[in-house]
């Protein structure tokens, strides 16, 4: 069995786009639900409608430790294939069983002044956005105080994650299999409503940002701010990467 398990909160903007993707590459999903308000829920059992949604035991995102295990204890009763994903992060590529545990790297996508549409839910979202970088080949985003994201784990064996299920210390160890982050894909006004609401389930959050170098920004000024100085100037044509790994999609 392969299993994509993922959290989420008031999705149903990117979802469709998620769950039709994903769809095709596990055979088993169970989604957590941190209490949604919206029609997240309905789109699950639309696109997939075996697979389980559960209700979160933890009231919002604050505490990442508690986020972890939760994430761990439907692990544990699993057998096969199976990994974690954010609704921002979607998985390319194929794997194969020559060893027991990927680390997957991350590409983060950019919306461009270029990219003057919105983007349309009848297509995929790399036939639209193009532009991004790596935060593995690309180290300057550190300088500029942009959030690195680490490689995600794609493991057939229980495992306990570090803080955040976050690989500091590995490096990838596959180029069949990349994660296409599209946090930072559309500064339409879906994708801002979208980041403002998170940050109501993050408690106690400071007048700027929720972390240092975190997702989650206080006001949409602030993340129209950080986008334009940290993201776009990173950003390069990343088609090679994206023709690729979707080439038989």
């Amino acid at each position: 069995m392969k299993t994509v398990i993922c959290h989420f909160y008031n999705e149903e903007w990117l979802l469709p786009w998620w769950l039709e993707h994903h769809s095709k590459l596990f055979t088993h999903g169970i989604m957590i639900d941190y209490h949604s308000t919206d029609n997240s829920v309905n789109l699950i059992k639309q696109y997939c409608p075996t697979w389980d949604i559960v209700t979160s035991r933890n009231p919002n995102f604050q505490n990442a430790r508690a986020i972890d295990s939760e994430v761990e204890y439907y692990e544990h009763q699993l057998s096969g294939w199976r990994m974690a994903l954010n609704v921002t992060e979607f998985l390319y590529g194929t794997w194969d069983d020559s060893q027991n545990q990927w680390f997957v790297p991350q590409y983060v996508f950019v919306d461009m002044e270029t990219d003057s549409q919105e983007l349309d839910p009848k297509r995929p979202i790399y036939e639209q956005r193009r532009w991004g970088y790596s935060d593995i080949e690309d180290y300057k985003a550190l300088s500029m105080g942009s959030s690195p994201r680490p490689v995600r784990s794609l493991h057939n064996y229980h495992m306990n994650y570090p803080l955040g299920r976050h690989f500091w210390n590995n490096k990838p160890n596959t180029d069949k299999l990349a994660i296409f982050y599209y946090g930072w894909a559309s500064m339409e006004p879906n994708s801002i409503q979208r980041r403002m609401q998170i940050q109501t389930q993050i408690p106690n959050k400071p007048t700027s940002y929720s972390q240092p170098g975190g997702h989650h920004v206080f006001t949409e000024q602030l993340l129209l701010d950080r986008f334009r100085k940290e993201q776009r100037p990173l950003a390069k044509d990343l088609s090679e990467v994206i023709d690729r790994l979707t080439l038989n999609k």
